[in-house]
């Protein structure tokens, strides 16, 4: 793997990584503020925010191991886990927009994890429509 790619990828997760955290750290002061009567939707961006940096960190965890044993990880795929931006913040597109394309493999592979996803709950749907078809009186 190209090592400029990889530094591309880690200066652009760590730029999204502060981002994130500054928005962490409003959403808590936010909750702080509010107590006990603190919305349950804030509490659930928050959880949502910290999941995107346990993922990013992770991910750069990789590509730092990836580059410290090549011979260990050379067709290791790495990508971080979440490459699609907030429902709730927009105005971080642009930056998953330039995660998606230094990260083209983890686009792929997530778009067949959703496929297969949506085949085996139409294949499950199916099974539980004709189970429901079969489920006449024995008698």
């Amino acid at each position: 793997m190209d090592n400029s790619i990889d530094k591309q990828r880690v200066s652009v997760l760590l730029n999204l990584n502060t981002m994130l955290i500054q928005r962490s750290m409003a959403l808590q002061q936010q909750i702080q503020q509010q107590g006990s009567a603190a919305n349950p939707k804030l509490q659930s961006l928050l959880q949502d925010l910290l999941k995107r940096l346990h993922a990013n960190l992770t991910c750069i965890g990789e590509l730092s191991e990836k580059h410290n044993n090549p011979m260990q990880n050379q067709s290791k795929v790495v990508f971080p886990m979440i490459l699609s931006p907030p429902q709730d913040m927009l105005d971080l597109t642009d930056v998953y927009v330039q995660l998606q394309k230094l990260f083209p493999e983890g686009v792929q592979m997530i778009q067949r994890r959703a496929m297969m996803m949506k085949q085996q709950q139409q294949q499950q749907q199916q099974q539980q429509q004709q189970g429901g078809n079969n489920s006449g009186s024995f008698w």
